[in-house]
């Protein structure tokens, strides 16, 4: 097993693991024809900007000013922001 993999059980655990290999390993459309598995993960990154633009929004929508999100924003996730960015992100929603 590729030690990336080994690293993953580890982490979550052998029996997590396990039941999660069974899962991917029962959808064909990740069977390759060569053998094995083929999938694709987005980003870990792409994960955390969905997150940090719903709570901008949720923010938004509760009707909080643009720079208490700003530092709502700082203090929870770490993440600064300009003002205007955080319009971009907000008027997506809408």
């Amino acid at each position: 097993m590729h030690p990336t993999w080994q690293r993953v059980a580890a982490e979550i655990g052998m029996d997590a693991f396990l039941a999660m290999w069974r899962v991917l390993d029962a959808e064909e459309q990740w069977q390759h024809p060569k053998g094995g598995l083929e999938l694709t993960l987005r980003r870990y990154r792409s994960y955390e900007h969905h997150q940090r633009d719903t709570y901008i929004r949720q923010l938004a929508r509760s009707g909080m000013a643009l720079p208490l999100i700003r530092q709502r924003l700082i203090d929870a996730m770490g993440v600064e922001l300009e003002c205007g960015r955080l319009k971009q992100i907000i008027s997506k929603s809408r």
